[in-house]
Formats: C-alpha cells, sequence, structure tokens
C-alpha cells in the first residue's frame, strides 16, 4: 500500500491533504509546531475590546477561485473590507521591539533616508547576514 506524507499543516499542507482525500487517498500530516495552519492564524488575546489581529494571509482577494471554493465548501464567511471599519482601526507597526504609528515611524525613518539613497545611488546595499550581522556590498563588485 502507499504512504503519503505531507510535512506541514499550513494551508499549502492542509489543501493538499484534502485533495489527496477527494481523490481516495489516505495521508498522514506532520507538523513540527504546536498548532495547525501555519504562518496563518490569528491573535485574540493581546487587543482590548474583542479586537482580533490576523498574522498573515488574512486577505482573500476577490478572484482567488480555491480559497472561496474552500470558504464555500466549509461553510465559513467572509468579510468585505471594501469600505472598511475605520471607526476601530488604527495602522500600528512593530518594530526595533516597540510598537510604532504609522506617522511616528515615517517621521524616524525620514532622518535617515537622505543617507539611504545616497547609499543607494552610490550602489551600496546593507543586509543582514547569518546571525544577524551587518553586511555591506557594493553592486557590482
Amino acid at each position: 500500500m502507499t504512504q503519503i506524507a505531507i510535512v506541514g499543516a499550513g494551508i499549502a499542507g492542509l489543501n493538499a491533504a484534502l485533495t489527496l482525500q477527494d481523490a481516495g487517498l489516505s495521508c498522514t500530516i506532520y507538523e513540527a509546531s504546536h498548532r495547525i495552519g501555519g504562518r496563518m492564524h490569528s491573535d485574540a488575546l493581546t487587543w482590548a475590546d474583542g479586537m482580533v489581529s490576523e498574522w498573515c494571509g488574512e486577505f482573500i482577494d476577490a478572484d482567488h477561485e480555491t480559497m472561496h471554493q474552500l470558504i464555500k465548501r466549509f461553510g465559513l464567511r467572509t468579510i468585505d473590507l471594501g469600505g472598511g471599519r475605520t471607526d476601530r482601526i488604527r495602522n500600528m507597526l512593530y518594530f526595533c521591539n516597540r510598537y510604532y504609528r504609522a506617522e511616528e515611524l515615517a517621521e524616524d525613518f525620514g532622518t535617515f533616508a537622505p543617507l539611504l539613497h545616497q547609499q543607494f545611488q552610490e550602489g551600496i546595499i546593507l543586509t543582514f547576514g547569518e546571525n544577524s550581522s551587518i553586511m555591506w556590498n557594493k553592486t557590482g563588485v
């Protein structure tokens, strides 16, 4: 008998298992973390007033046929955010171990913009290497 293993219980692994099941094949899913869903999950504990933030994969384009087929198949619902709920939404970013409003972060980065622009014009690219050490490369070298 053929044995099929799927490594990872993210959306791709779960959809692969479902496709195999629909074809009459069985499989085993192996997941290293304590939950399924991979990088997609909801955070309902951090925020007050019952607010929930989505971590990755929260928006589904109107033309994403596979996702909409899965939503229909499992009787899930979506919320059309075309108009948005601006009464409770604000942009918040987490950077360098603290929360920033988008405007605050833009202001702080504005200080570095001329230097970054100069380095870009000179072909200097700063990247983070292994162990988060900063490395620089001059393009074309």
